[in-house]
């Protein structure tokens, strides 16, 4: 198998330094652009997917769309992205849609830490997502969808999977995928366009 882990184009809450974890925020103009390059890339290099899962956020939806319009132009065939809410980006809580909060020169403490003990106690505080729960989801999304394509290895046909999602999730799923596989039966590129 070949699995391509793909964060989704450049977003308006991206350039505004705006938490947009569950907030649902647009592509700009250049996270479009990075999404056709990106197509034109794997179309360039022979890379035709046979399945793409994508969260349901529109910048991931979106991102996947367009690398499946360039896959779908060279194969000439429709390949469908399969949307999932668990491949949504870690749920910032009380953050979402607020500016990041930076180091506060005086204090030891994050800017979101900092933010945190003042704001606790606020009755619309809603805390972040913990980073067992988005272990929790990662390791669903392996188990159902994942997983079962593994098994299918031993058809002739090897799977080329692309997982278009968001930056913070997608460290948890390369985590608990790797937990999943033998030591040394993985390799991995990285690689920016």
């Amino acid at each position: 198998m070949k699995l391509f882990l793909i964060r989704h184009g450049e977003t308006v809450d991206n350039v505004a330094q705006i938490c947009a974890g569950v907030k649902d925020s647009a592509l700009t103009s250049h996270g479009n652009l990075q999404a056709e390059r990106l197509g034109k890339f794997f179309t360039k290099n022979a890379l035709h997917f046979t399945y793409v899962f994508s969260s349901d956020l529109q910048r991931a939806y979106k991102t996947a769309n367009t690398i499946c319009s360039w896959n779908d132009a060279a194969k000439g065939g429709k390949l469908e992205v399969t949307t999932l809410k668990m491949l949504r980006e870690q749920d910032f809580g009380f953050y979402e849609g607020k500016p990041l909060y930076a180091r506060s020169r005086e204090s030891s403490k994050s800017g979101k830490d900092n933010h945190r003990s003042q704001h606790q106690d606020d009755p619309d505080f809603r805390d972040v997502e913990s980073k067992e729960s988005m272990d929790s989801r990662m390791n669903i999304f392996l188990r159902e969808h994942l997983v079962p394509l593994l098994h299918n290895e031993k058809r002739e046909k090897k799977e080329v999977v692309a997982i278009v999602s968001h930056g913070i999730i997608l460290s948890h799923l390369w985590k608990c995928f790797l937990k999943l596989l033998l030591k040394n039966s993985v390799t991995s590129h990285q690689s920016y366009l």
